[in-house]
This record gives C-alpha cells, sequence and structure tokens, in this order.
C-alpha cells in the first residue's frame, strides 16, 4: 500500500479497475490516494478530495474482509496529518456496516446522515 498522487499513469490504472463509477470520478478528482496494488492492477483505494476534505474507500470484491481497508483508510489519516488537514469527513452509506466499524474503529465520529 502507498500513497500517490493522480498522476496520468494512476488515472489510467483507475479506469483498468472494476470500480464504481462514482467511486472513480471521485478518485480522480481528488487531492492523493491510498492504493493496493496487486500484479500491477489497483485493488484497493481510499481517496480524499473535495472542499470537506471527504474521503471513500473501494475494494474488490474478492479481497474485501482481509484488512485491506483498514491499511488503506490508516494511510489517508497519517498522510492528511502530514498535509496539516484539520478534519476528514467520511461518504458511506450508513446501511454498510462494514464500512461504518471501520469509520468508527478509526476515530471518525458520525455527524449526520442523508
Amino acid at each position: 500500500m502507498t500513497v500517490v498522487n493522480v498522476t496520468n499513469n494512476i488515472k489510467k490504472k483507475l479506469l483498468e479497475s472494476n470500480f464504481s463509477t462514482r467511486f472513480l470520478d471521485n478518485c480522480l478528482n481528488s487531492k492523493f490516494l491510498s492504493i493496493e496494488l496487486q500484479d500491477e492492477r489497483i485493488v484497493g483505494a481510499c481517496f480524499v478530495g473535495g472542499m470537506l476534505n471527504h474521503s471513500g474507500i473501494e475494494i474488490a470484491e474478492e479481497l474485501r474482509g482481509k484488512g485491506i481497508g483498514k491499511k488503506l483508510l490508516s494511510e489517508i489519516i497519517d498522510e492528511s496529518k502530514k498535509r496539516k488537514f484539520s478534519y476528514l469527513t467520511g461518504v458511506f452509506k450508513p446501511s454498510n456496516t462494514n464500512s461504518v466499524k471501520l469509520h468508527m474503529n478509526l476515530g471518525f465520529v458520525p455527524l449526520f446522515t442523508f
């Protein structure tokens, strides 16, 4: 896992992945990413972007539940601290209990839901 800026090479690799369209749009327009590579393919990514420093995460279905999400999000948190961000916001579906638990375990505090 590594933190990367969104270069043309990273954009190309993201577009070759099987991530959802909305997630890809956020990744392609993010400030930076934490990615997991497998055989030169991005199989997991976590982004930070937008005015609210929102973060989102997606992992290839076959690799979910293996701790990749925790590592990716932890890297994003560490990098955000290095860049002196004063806050991060998490964006996830409240029905995604795994994501809720992950964010809560890493210190996110629920403020509101849509």
